[in-house]
């Protein structure tokens, strides 16, 4: 799928989540639920405008932000490489935000959502879709795992990339099981500590695979 083609749906799903919000806006409360606890129990509140239009511009922002990435990356480091890829996962993570705005505004509107179900499966199949294109990813600074070893080598980022993959489906897919059969209260805990490995592992794995690969002493010595 070209990048083109992936901009496209991510425009036409950020044009979808403002017309279905203000389709449902007459129906939502004010103040509007904007948060559940761990049982699917609402425990925070927003004004109704911000409550029901808050994700869409943030999605908004966010389409705009990742289309523009691309044309001002700079030289050495640009993305058409690999932009089919990058666009592929633009577009999940815009559809990770539809499907979340999509659930709040049913819920508030007082259909039986279970959030504290959706919201960890939503968030397991963005991780396994990303991790499975992250074998696509070339060196750059706005996509994949940049690091100081990441960026100086273009082996370890493609080793680094391979680890990542590997932890981020399994990461995604823990994620969707916490989300399916997990006792409510200790999915928080599964998440944190998911989102502990995807974030601590690959940083130190793109060290520990620079040092066996490259090295740090260039053969130079302070007198």
């Amino acid at each position: 799928m070209s990048f083109k083609t992936t901009t496209l749906l991510g425009l036409l799903l950020v044009v979808a989540a403002f017309v279905f919000t203000a389709w449902l806006y007459p129906q939502l409360p004010n103040p509007m639920p904007s948060h559940w606890d761990t049982a699917g129990h609402v425990n925070g509140y927003l004004p109704k405008f911000w409550g029901a239009f808050l994700l869409p511009i943030i999605m908004a922002g966010t389409w705009i932000l990742l289309s523009v990435l691309p044309r001002i990356a700079p030289r050495g480091y640009r993305l058409d490489s690999f932009m089919g890829a990058y666009g592929i996962i633009c577009l999940t993570i815009l559809a990770l935000l539809f499907g979340i705005a999509t659930f709040v505004l049913l819920a508030a509107k007082g259909e039986r959502v279970p959030m504290q179900h959706i919201v960890p499966v939503l968030m397991g199949l963005l991780l396994v879709i990303v991790g499975n294109y992250f074998g696509k990813l070339r060196k750059n600074f706005f996509a994949g795992i940049r690091t100081p070893w990441t960026l100086a080598s273009d082996e370890v980022w493609t080793r680094t990339h391979r680890l990542g993959g590997w932890l981020f489906v399994t990461g995604g897919l823990a994620s969707v099981a916490a989300g399916l059969f997990a006792p409510p209260a200790s999915v928080p805990f599964i998440l944190i500590a998911v989102i502990g490995v995807l974030v601590i592992v690959p940083y130190a794995g793109s060290y520990f695979i620079y040092r066996r690969i490259e090295g740090f002493d260039d053969g130079k010595h302070p007198d």
